[in-house]
C-alpha cells in the first residue's frame, strides 16, 4: 500500500508544559523538605540510645546546626527572591 502524498499524522500534539518553572519549583520543594529531614537525622544522631558511642559530640553538633542554619537561610532567600520576582 502506498502512502498518500500530503497526508498528515493522526496524532494530536498537546501544548508543552513550561519545564524550567516546573524544575525550579521541584528543587525549591526539595530544599524545604531537606530541612525537615536534616532536623530529624540530627535528632537521631545526638540521641545516645540510638547511636551509642557514635553519637554526635559538641563540635559535630555545632557543625550540623550551622549546616541546617545555612540551608534554612538559603531556603528563606530563595523564597524572598521568588516572591520579589513575582511582583
Amino acid at each position: 500500500m502506498r502512502a498518500r502524498s500530503g497526508s498528515r499524522s493522526s496524532s494530536c500534539s498537546s501544548p508543552a508544559p513550561p519545564l524550567v518553572p516546573i524544575l525550579f519549583l521541584s528543587q525549591a520543594l526539595n530544599a524545604v523538605l531537606l530541612l525537615a529531614v536534616l532536623r530529624f537525622l540530627r535528632a537521631l544522631a545526638v540521641d545516645p540510645a540510638v547511636m551509642g558511642a557514635h553519637r554526635l559530640g559538641r563540635l559535630d553538633s555545632f557543625a550540623t546546626a550551622a549546616v541546617i542554619g545555612l540551608v534554612a537561610v538559603s531556603v528563606l532567600a530563595l523564597a524572598v527572591l521568588t516572591i520579589a520576582g513575582a511582583f
